[in-house]
């Protein structure tokens, strides 16, 4: 949203607060009893929300989000709007998504390369399999296809992408010079491991292992990135945010209240400084 629909925070964190609603609308009765379907769901694999509200409510944020003169030189539906921007000075981005014959990451960017050849095999897709390829999770979301090639949510690998965002600027960019890179993280578990729960808390196999720290610590401590550390900063909520569950909206306060106490640590505050000098000199 931020940089494709060129949308501040502010406008971001409302659009999230009415899609959430929209789309983490639990599907019909379906056991014996009628207490709720995620626990029959999760036995029997299926996704607990559709793709098809998910689908629904993001068109609706590209009807009212998407620049007129790019919709004029697509000619392109805002449902069918791609996620390559073909306007000048537009705000590269990138989100990674898993292949599922694979299992290797895959970029979906919404920029050209210097490696031609990188562009030859990028994935041609529009912002609907985007968001559908990056939501797609066990219990959550089912598996999204671009073309012939299914996808699911990079997060149930790697929740923390820093370095694929490294490789990219280095290598696909061809501008080896980083002035500043920020990380943002989705709150630190204080289960072992890393290990986080499945929506709802349910997961048969047992917690789903979500990693967000182990490419922060190789960032800090592989001295291959010893020229990176000083332009480079993470910031990651504690207390408890990576243990809500992304459908429970009733939680919103919750989250606000987290990460309002998190930016008011001296040593955030310091850190958000420092980040903030970085990108003015950038």
């Amino acid at each position: 949203m931020t940089s494709r629909l060129r949308m501040d925070v502010v406008s971001c964190i409302v659009a999230y607060q009415k899609l959430s609603r929209d789309i983490f609308k639990r599907k019909g009765w379906r056991y014996w009893g009628g207490v709720s379907n995620k626990p029959w769901d999760g036995v029997k694999g299926s996704p607990w929300f559709d793709s098809k509200d998910l689908e629904d409510a993001i068109v609706e944020v590209l009807e009212q989000r998407l620049p007129s003169d790019e919709m004029e030189l697509t000619k392109a539906s805002p449902r069918e709007a791609p996620l390559l921007d073909s306007l000048e000075g537009n705000c590269k981005s990138l989100v990674c998504a898993v292949n599922a014959d694979t299992l290797e990451c895959a970029l979906l960017r919404s920029y050209l390369v210097v490696d031609q050849q990188l562009n030859k095999d990028s994935f041609d897709c529009t912002i609907i399999d985007a968001v559908k390829a990056t939501s797609a999770a066990p219990f959550g979301f089912p598996t999204a296809k671009i073309g012939t090639t299914e996808f699911f949510d990079v997060a149930l690998e790697n929740n923390n992408p820093t370095l694929e965002v490294i490789n990219e600027v280095r290598r696909s960019l061809g501008n080896p010079h980083i002035q500043c890179l920020v990380s943002i993280g989705t709150g630190k578990s204080k289960l072992p491991n890393h290990r986080c729960r499945a929506f709802g808390g349910f997961a048969p196999l047992g917690y789903i292992p979500i990693d967000t720290e182990q490419q922060h610590q190789e960032i800090m401590t592989d001295s291959s990135y010893k020229n990176i550390r000083a332009r480079y900063h993470r910031f990651n909520v504690e207390g408890g945010l990576i243990e809500i569950d992304p459908d429970r909206r009733d939680k919103i306060p919750e989250i606000t209240r987290l990460t309002r106490e998190y930016l008011l640590r001296h040593d955030v505050r310091t850190a958000i400084s420092q980040c903030a000098q970085l990108l003015e000199r950038g």
